[in-house]
């Protein structure tokens, strides 16, 4: 059903949603239309629970079954009929579903051909607009909630031995565990890495070479939504440099550990 299925990796907060948007924009590429929370849960029903949190309880992922629930919700959501008018028998999904940070062995075993884009962002400014975010009681987990757990946006395994920790100590950990691990189970496959920080200041540029990475051209709908650049629907507020100094006071306390792998993607 799926051709080189793009997937965009990305931390929760880390512009992931605006990237989406921008490639959703390309007439080729069909979507669930948000995030695809169901199909994973449809595979893996205790997803996002326990201890595991976010992590696939599975060793062998139901392709089908993904694939089946997918596939409907590509029907439900983004251009109905589309499918059945265009003749297409396999089309190109595009997928952002942040916890799939954590799931990139799964999807290399499920979609030999996909195609993966890896969304990073400084963790100064990644962990700022999280502490935002949670301001603002986005990203509350319905698991933990019920079990009277105070816990935000993404769930590593062993997510609940950080439950004591300050929202930005979380956070910190939560970057380094959403930005290395899809880092390292990529291993020494080709993919594509973009910089939040050049997504917002040249989109263009930035999206016609993600187009040309997974065998794509640039559209005009895709230049169009590039040249409008309008904000995301999940934008708190506007990008702006060194924006994470207005929390310094939680921030910079919790950034030494996370210095090896910001220097590994270019930021120190």
């Amino acid at each position: 059903m799926f051709d080189r299925p793009v997937f965009v990796l990305g931390m929760p907060r880390s512009g992931s949603t605006f990237l989406f948007d921008l490639l959703a924009a390309h007439p080729k590429l069909l979507s669930w239309g948000d995030e695809a929370y169901p199909p994973w849960s449809a595979v893996d029903p205790e997803l996002g629970s326990g201890e595991l949190g976010d992590a696939l309880r599975i060793s062998e992922p139901d392709v089908d079954l993904f694939v089946r629930v997918m596939h409907q919700g590509v029907l439900a959501h983004e251009r109905p009929g589309f499918l059945v008018r265009s003749g297409f028998r396999r089309y190109r999904l595009l997928d952002k579903t942040p916890p799939t940070v954590l799931r990139v062995p799964a999807l290399r075993s499920m979609f030999p051909d996909a195609a993966f884009i890896h969304l990073v962002r400084d963790a100064p400014d990644s962990i700022a607009s999280l502490l935002e975010g949670r301001e603002k009681e986005l990203g509350v987990r319905d698991w933990p909630a019920r079990h009277g757990m105070d816990w935000h946006f993404l769930m590593p395994p062993g997510w609940q031995d950080h439950l004591q920790e300050s929202p930005a100590a979380q956070f910190a950990w939560q970057w380094e565990q959403g930005t290395g691990t899809p880092l390292r189970d990529l291993g020494d496959i080709e993919y594509a890495r973009v910089r939040y920080e050049d997504l917002v200041v040249n989109p263009s540029e930035v999206l016609e070479d993600l187009l040309v990475f997974a065998g794509l051209t640039m559209t005009r709908s895709v230049a169009d939504a590039c040249e409008a650049m309008a904000p995301s629907k999940h934008t708190l507020s506007a990008p702006a440099p060194e924006k994470w100094r207005a929390h310094f006071a939680e921030i910079d306390p919790v950034l030494p550990p996370l210095a090896p792998l910001r220097r590994a993607l270019g930021y120190l």
